[in-house]
Order: structure tokens, then sequence, then C-alpha cells
């Protein structure tokens, strides 16, 4: 298990609450006294199916519910978890990683304003859990255009320094738009082209992974290939988007699951190319689709009918209006197939939610 036998009451307990009293839609069966991070596939009925991925998605022939026919009996004890990911990816027996986005401080220029107790907390949480990595949902640094190399090296040298406290395992990256330019701005950024030091910086980081701000990293599990593709919304381009069609349209063929990353909600209008890259990820398939920016956790309906879509902003950053907890998401893949989205908050390790999705 991923997981300690002596933590399984608090997560019950805790997850029933959330569910009961928020009312969460995707939280399966959240009874007090059932198993907060599982729905039973095989017994539960056709609607709560449904609602553990939120209810039929706007498109039936991308986004698949469970077929209750064909979907395997979960199995509760889980094997331990065996293989291993590196920079470019790697074979393991199932999945189960981390994430966390918007990491940046509070004020512009203030590098002693870097939120390093929260991130290093977060990080500390995900190595106590023995995941396989990390994903970063983006916006590590708030340094203006005013501001120096210095303060972004430092201001993303914070967020790497809490990266090791993952016992050397990788995390992989995420462009947001404080990466390349800490206020809107006309112009995306580029290697070789408009580069800010904020872009110098990032891009500094993530050299082990890609030498490109948008990459893809393939992961073959037992159950078959998981595809994660980390997008670039402020450094958009035509060789980017020729890239990311060619990159989901070979995943729709060859990939059991398809994790798509990228900074920016579904939504979101902040650059005139941000609609077309939420165009493009709307038609493919994919299992889950994780986004930033805005200072919460949640899952977003309001953009995605079939619930495959979260946004985990919750990292550091000033948080959003009437939310209050930093924290984390872990994603495991368990014997079914499935995969379980948990989220924590990150000063008290206490689950805050969970949710279940089918492979795509």
């Amino acid at each position: 298990m991923s997981r300690m036998n002596g933590e399984n009451a608090i997560r019950r307990s805790s997850i029933a609450m959330f569910c009961l009293g928020l009312g969460a839609v995707g939280c399966g069966d959240a009874t007090p006294g059932s198993i907060g991070d599982s729905l039973d596939l095989a017994t539960e009925p056709a609607e709560s199916v449904d609602m553990a991925i939120a209810g039929p998605p706007r498109d039936m022939a991308r986004h698949k519910p469970v077929d209750l026919a064909t979907a395997p009996p979960p199995d509760l004890a889980l094997a331990p978890i065996t293989g291993s990911v590196g920079p470019s990816g790697g074979k393991v027996s199932r999945l189960f990683f981390a994430m966390n986005g918007d990491t940046r401080g509070t004020d512009c220029n203030m590098d002693q304003e870097y939120p390093t107790q929260v991130i290093n907390q977060i990080y500390d949480q995900m190595n106590a859990a023995k995941v396989e990595f990390a994903v970063d949902l983006g916006d590590h640094m708030f340094v203006c255009q005013n501001g120096t190399q210095n303060m972004a090296d430092t201001q993303m040298g914070y967020y790497v320094a809490a990266t090791k406290h993952l016992a050397g395992k990788t995390t992989f990256l995420t462009l947001g738009n404080h990466d390349c330019v800490s206020m809107t701005n006309p112009n995306y950024c580029a290697v070789g082209g408009f580069e800010t030091v904020n872009f110098r910086a990032f891009m500094n980081a993530l050299a082990p992974i890609s030498s490109k701000p948008y990459y893809s990293v393939d992961i073959q599990t037992d159950a078959g290939l998981a595809r994660f593709v980390f997008i670039a919304d402020n450094a958009w381009s035509q060789a980017q988007k020729t890239w990311l069609e060619q990159t989901l349209g070979d995943a729709d063929k060859n990939a059991k699951y398809t994790i798509v990353v990228r900074h920016h909600p579904l939504d979101n209008t902040d650059m005139p190319d941000f609609q077309t890259i939420s165009g493009i990820v709307k038609a493919h398939k994919y299992t889950l689709h994780l986004t930033g920016h805005t200072h919460e956790f949640r899952q977003d309906h309001w953009n995605d009918g079939s619930g495959r879509t979260f946004i985990i902003g919750n990292g550091g950053a000033p948080l959003a209006q009437n939310f209050t907890w930093y924290g984390y998401a872990t994603v495991e893949q368990v014997a079914n197939g499935n995969l379980v989205l948990t989220a924590y908050d990150a000063m008290t390790n206490n689950p805050m939610g969970s949710f279940t999705v089918a492979p795509q």
C-alpha cells in the first residue's frame, strides 16, 4: 500500500466528512467506514460510477465512462510498486505520483517572501508517501520586468532545492506565466527568441529533462502506456502546435493513459492563443488534465463535464479568496486500471478529497 495502515482510519473519516459536508462529486462511496480512495466499480450502480467521473462527458467517443460489463473488480490489497522513473521516463508496475502548483511569493522581486516552508513541507510529505516522481504545474517566481537574473535564479533555486527533498526522484516542470513574464505581455517566451530573466532561470532548471519548454514523457505500466504531455502556454508557437497535435494524436492510438499538464485552466483567455490550446486538448483523449494558475484546489466541472480536469494551484502563492489550505495531490493507479487522485493539506497531511477516473 502507498500509505501506512495506521493512517487509514484518519483518511476514511476525513474524506467522508469532506464528501458528506460539501457534497463533493467524484468522491464515490464516502460513508463512514468506506475506504476514502476507492469506488467498487464491480458493485456500484451505474449512477454512482458516472458520479465518480462526474457524469457523461461532452464527447462520449473521446472520454468514456467506466463500462461496468468489462471493468475488472478492484483488488484493494495493492501490490508493491516496482520499477523506476527518470528524466526521460521509465517503466513501473503501476503509477503513483504527486503534483503541486503555484509556489511563487507574494510580492514582486521579494526573494525573502518565497514560501520555502510551505514548499519544503509539500515535498517532505510527497517523499514520505513514497511517490515515484512529481509533476509541477508552474509559476515558481515573482520577478518583475525590472528584476535581475540573480533574483530569478534565487527564486527558481528555492523551488529546485525543495525538489531535492524527494530523495533523488524526478520532478517534471511546467512553464507558468510568471516563469516567462510576471505580468500579462503580448509576447511569448522562446529559446533563442524573447527570453526574460525568469524564462532563463526556468529553462536552466528544466535542462536535465528537456531543451524545450514543452515536452512529453512516456512511462510504461503493467496496464499499458502512460503518456505525460507538458504544454508551455506562455511559449506557444506554430512548432509547439504541430508537436502537440502529433503527440496527442499518437497517444490517442497507443496510450492507455494520457495525462495533459499545463499551467492555465481551460477557460483562461489571458493570451490570444490559450483557447486554441484548450481546443486542441479537448479534441483528443485524456485521462487527466492537470492545471494551476488559480490558487486553489478543485475539480474543474465548470469547464470539463467529464470530471477529468483539476486545478492544483495551492502550492504556496497567496491563496484564492475563500480558499484556506496549501497542499498537493497524489495520483495512484489501482489494480482495476483506474486512477485515484487525492488532495492533501500540506500542513496536516490530512486528505481533503478523493476522486476516481477511468482510463481514457
